[in-house]
């Protein structure tokens, strides 16, 4: 077992090594998506997906992208969170 050397706290296996010391949790991300999703503009015929991996794998098959809006931030038409693609 380690001594944390700032606030001298052991450190057990799994806890955080900052300080304050805690447990950390692990989360998972469900992928499926309950009743299906329909996506009628994909293809010739309606395809009706499961999970957001079939939907991302469909949608590559087929060549089309999710739309993206872009918003610029209040008074302006720039934003940190979105980039120049060309």
């Amino acid at each position: 077992m380690d001594i944390c050397e700032t606030c001298s706290q052991p450190i057990e296996v799994g806890a955080w090594p900052w300080c304050p010391h805690g447990r950390g949790t692990p989360q998972v991300i469900d992928d499926t998506i309950l009743g299906g999703e329909v996506l009628e503009n994909v293809a010739d015929q309606p395809i009706t997906v499961y999970s957001k991996s079939e939907r991302r794998r469909v949608l590559r098959e087929h060549n089309v992208f999710e739309f993206v809006r872009h918003v610029g931030q209040r008074g302006s038409d720039k934003s940190p969170h979105t980039t120049r693609w060309i």
